[in-house]
């Protein structure tokens, strides 16, 4: 799976921001017109193209869904920075066998034995 990076992200919010807000609405007449509609009812323009109904409805549950998908896009992307940045801490407190006395490190340190002690605690429980 290809990952949307920070560019990407930003661009697709430019477009979805200077694209004619949401939510969009097709409409077919039945005797082959159709249309595009904006929330407010306004005709946004014919059917310029030549698709199927079904990839039209896409197009259109694509653009209304725009703002969350890219929202949870940039929240994919902030986790896995973070993630990254979790790994490097805890490499870097093995490195440091324990005597580093940075932040992140004795964060760590602190998260590992309070875990250590829940499961302490679950085991004592199952006695």
């Amino acid at each position: 799976m290809t990952h949307l990076d920070p560019a990407t992200i930003e661009e697709l919010e430019r477009l979805e921001r200077e694209a004619t807000a949401g939510p969009w609405e097709f409409q077919d007449d039945g005797e082959g017109d159709s249309w595009w509609n904006d929330e407010a009812g306004n005709k946004l323009t014919d059917s310029p193209l030549d698709l199927e109904y079904s990839d039209e409805q896409l197009l259109i549950a694509l653009r209304n869904a725009a703002p969350q998908l890219i929202a949870a896009a940039r929240r994919v992307a902030e986790l896995e920075e973070l993630a990254t940045l979790g790994e490097a801490v805890v490499e870097h407190e093995q490195v440091m066998r324990g005597t580093c006395a940075c932040k992140p490190c004795l964060l760590l340190r602190q998260q590992r034995k309070e875990a250590a002690a829940r499961t302490a605690e679950a085991q004592g429980g199952e006695r």
